[in-house]
């Protein structure tokens, strides 16, 4: 959580400050990076996080090697969760009279995230996959003690065939 809230807090980077090699163009090295044309360079370092960078230390290598993949998990993690229940408090009413079921989150899920612009290279039908696996994921977490439930953000009842 701390590092989260650091990365956010962490102004976005000025690459006209930042780039001593504005005006010679690529270098010619083909395992250099910048041998990539300076426009697809510019998407590429600020597509992830406006060029925010983050240095971390370890004493162990093993540590080190996996921070970053196990931060973006948790952290895209945490994003979804947030997602999910802004979108239950944004339709907390007919959470509630209509007894709402696994399914019914799908649809309003949907619209937060077309809202928000998350997936625009997706159809409507990619993006109502992504808000059902993000429901699913949510609600069937492996780890239950950091599932929503798990955490006391939200609660359902399991509801048993008659037979």
């Amino acid at each position: 959580m701390l590092v989260a809230a650091l990365y956010q807090q962490t102004p976005p980077r000025d690459r006209e400050l930042d780039d001593p090699m504005a005006e010679s163009g690529p270098v010619p090295d083909q395992w250099s990076a910048m041998s990539i044309p300076r426009e697809q360079q510019a998407q590429r370092s600020l597509a992830g996080g406006e060029g925010r960078q983050l240095l971390i230390f370890s004493d162990n290598r093993q540590h080190a090697a996996f921070f970053a993949p196990y931060l973006n998990r948790t952290y895209s993690q945490i994003l979804r969760r947030r997602l999910i229940l802004k979108t239950l408090q944004d339709h907390a009413d007919g959470v509630v009279q209509n007894e709402w079921r696994v399914e019914d989150l799908v649809n309003p899920l949907q619209q937060t995230l077309d809202e928000l612009h998350l997936f625009p290279e997706k159809s409507l039908q990619g993006r109502k996959g992504e808000a059902w696996k993000w429901n699913l994921n949510a609600l069937v977490a492996i780890d239950r003690r950091n599932s929503l439930e798990g955490l006391s953000c939200l609660g359902f009842p399991r509801v048993r065939p008659r037979n």
